[in-house]
């Protein structure tokens, strides 16, 4: 799919690439990402930018976040912007868990260099959008975001229950991932049109008020005029209730979204 001018595209690690990145600066498409390990950086004169031995200056001088302009690749050179942030020790400790993890599991036994455990205990961020379009905070409060889409992936695998059935017969299965992907459909558009504009809302929460008044649109199903009806209530019941519950520690993304107040990315 084409992105628009100026749009800004949010990637996980798993998509990281320089030369995409690159292509996508030239049409005018902006990218924000966290920087993967190992990337090769250089300051703005082309001088090797180690990045390790400067977050430990940082933890040493006591810093909590700078924002550098650095050459991203060995051969590409693109230009970025590089957001550095301390995160808590609860953060930076879960982290190092995870790494290790990861290290073990592609070597048994084998743990995470201390390079790379020592840059646990930052939040690093790449962008190619100059700075009157993406500030620090903003970037931070964005990349935090981006887990809402996998949220309405679970909402329509988890809950829908897309993997799950009681029949052994392979056609049957097959029928019954289409009628739940159709159901899937009308349930999110019905999110869309009852709720989708009140950011506080829960989607867990709303699919739970459609299926709970489901049988209102079976009964009626033959009827457009009733069916119609039978809608509106929902959308109704949708505007009022599944208010998400709040969060002090966690604060909901869309708080920090308005708010403009960060959480760890």
């Amino acid at each position: 799919m084409e992105l628009e001018k100026y749009s800004l595209q949010i990637g996980d690690l798993g998509y990281f690439s320089i030369v995409e990145m690159a292509k996508k600066k030239e049409n005018d498409v902006f990218c924000l990402s966290r920087l993967r390990h190992g990337t090769v950086l250089f300051d703005e004169q082309g001088e090797k930018f180690d990045l390790s031995s400067y977050t430990l200056q940082m933890k040493k001088d006591g810093i909590l976040r700078t924002e550098l302009n650095v050459l991203m690749g060995n051969e590409e050179r693109l230009p970025v912007r590089l957001f550095i942030e301390r995160v808590p020790e609860m953060v930076s400790s879960q982290r190092r868990r995870q790494a290790n993890k990861g290290a073990s599991k592609k070597k048994k036994g084998k743990k995470a260099s201390k390079k790379s455990l020592s840059l646990c205990d930052f939040t690093l961020l790449i962008t190619t959008a100059p700075f009157d379009a993406l500030s620090f905070d903003e970037a931070l409060v964005l990349y935090g975001a981006r887990w809402q889409i996998e949220l309405l992936f679970k909402l329509w695998k988890s809950h829908a229950k897309l993997d799950t059935s009681r029949s052994e017969n392979p056609w049957r299965i097959l029928t019954e991932i289409y009628i739940k992907l159709l159901a899937c459909l009308v349930q999110h558009w019905m999110i869309l049109m009852g709720c989708w504009n009140h950011p506080n809302r829960s989607l867990v929460k709303a699919a739970q008020v459609i299926r709970n008044n489901v049988n209102r649109i079976a009964i009626n199903f033959n009827s457009l005029s009733k069916m119609l009806k039978a809608f509106a209530v929902i959308m109704r019941c949708l505007n009022h209730c599944g208010k998400q519950n709040s969060q002090r520690k966690h604060p909901n993304t869309w708080k920090t979204l308005i708010e403009g107040k960060p959480k760890w990315a």
